[in-house]
């Protein structure tokens, strides 16, 4: 462990100083992130104004991806209309969207810890690893006192172009003491409402993977749980197995075997295909008819969605290694869901046409007896007139 560097956490200036590296003066006038910004960029900070308005606007045109990062006590448009004007103070969205825009890495220096904001997503940087020139690194240090300043060589240049120059040495010989000081550096910071939620699903989960997951899947912490979770899955069963080479050997049965939950949900879409309906006998025979026909388009629907599904599916393997069945997403338990309530819909539907029916038989049966006692009453009258 290197004292120097790690010994005094809150002494920024000296973890700096043994990378090499120091801060540059930068006005504290509510502009000082994006005056950070501008010197990493354009080797000035007098751009500062056109950088918070170019950060703005990328905001307003990416709502859906950065509205969930607000606070529930103001909408995302006042936070962007604020964030627009003059001394006011810009936080870790405003970063995210910078490397958004310009396509870069933002290196933040915080008292015991180093984090980067990658500008450009897992998909797209695989790409780009194969250019031959690197993407660029703009190095931001974050005080104590919610400051932010630009970082530069000790050695300069102090103006103009970073270029700044990591000393690599330091960074191995301290590298494992960050990760295991970094845990704790991200439990004191302060978080979101949407962060907290995957925080307490995951609590060893590190902030910057929590962040740049929510920023992934659009600020929905349920899909970010369902992705942190299937990382996880995957890396408990990195090492090969003899099942695994038996999946491999025989995929085509794998395939099948993952498959037996659906065999079990078609089956259960067959059960209701024949519900039984009692009628009275005295029902008539268009109304039997109207009853037969809508029974029998339904059942034609559920056959159809049947013969859609691969043959594969239908037939059942004789001989498949035991797999467990694949744990269904969100998404995936949703359809079921739905599956499940369009057949008690239609379980329903069928039992009300036959108690309407019944009533319908019933109402008749009735306006018969009433005719019935009406003619006996007449008739019993004109008998004594007579």
């Amino acid at each position: 462990m290197d004292k120097n560097f790690f010994g005094d956490p809150e002494n920024l200036d000296a973890q700096l100083k043994s990378l090499g590296l120091c801060t540059k003066s930068i006005t504290g006038d509510g502009n000082c992130l994006f005056r950070s910004l501008s010197d990493q960029y354009h080797g000035h900070d007098g751009n500062h104004k056109a950088v918070r308005q170019e950060v703005c606007q990328y905001l307003r045109e990416n709502e859906e991806t950065y509205k969930f990062f607000v606070e529930d006590d103001q909408s995302f448009e006042h936070h962007v209309e604020c964030m627009s004007q003059d001394a006011t103070f810009g936080g870790n969205m405003e970063l995210a969207a910078f490397a958004k825009l310009k396509k870069v890495d933002i290196k933040v220096y915080q008292p015991g810890m180093i984090y980067v904001i990658n500008g450009v997503d897992d998909e797209d940087e695989k790409i780009e690893d194969e250019e031959e020139e690197p993407r660029q690194t703009l190095h931001i240090a974050y005080h104590s006192w919610e400051h932010y300043s630009s970082v530069r060589n000790i050695d300069g240049p102090y103006s103009g172009p970073p270029e700044i120059k990591v000393i690599e040495q330091c960074l191995d010989q301290n590298k494992s003491n960050k990760s295991e000081d970094q845990n704790e550096e991200d439990k004191d910071e302060e978080l979101s409402s949407k962060e907290k939620v995957v925080r307490s699903a995951f609590p060893d989960a590190s902030i910057r993977k929590i962040r740049r997951l929510l920023i992934k899947h659009k600020g929905d912490p349920d899909k970010v749980i369902d992705a942190m979770y299937e990382l996880e899955h995957k890396d408990a069963n990195n090492e090969p197995t003899k099942l695994d080479s038996a999946i491999v050997d025989a995929p085509d049965e794998a395939s099948a075997s993952l498959q037996i939950p659906k065999e079990v949900v078609s089956t259960e879409t067959q059960a209701p295909k024949e519900p039984t309906i009692q009628v009275s006998d005295n029902v008539s025979t268009n109304e039997h008819q109207n009853i037969a026909e809508q029974t029998s388009e339904e059942d034609a629907l559920v056959d159809e969605n049947k013969e859609e599904e691969p043959q594969d599916q239908q037939e059942k393997p004789s001989e498949a290694p035991l797999v467990k069945p694949k744990k269904l997403s969100a998404a995936e338990r949703k359809k079921e869901q739905k599956k499940r309530q369009k057949e008690n819909k239609l379980m329903k539907d069928r039992a009300k046409a036959a108690r309407k029916a019944g009533y319908k038989q019933q109402a008749k049966l009735q306006d018969d007896q009433e005719q019935d006692a009406l003619s006996a009453a007449s008739q019993s009258m004109k008998e004594m007139y007579i």
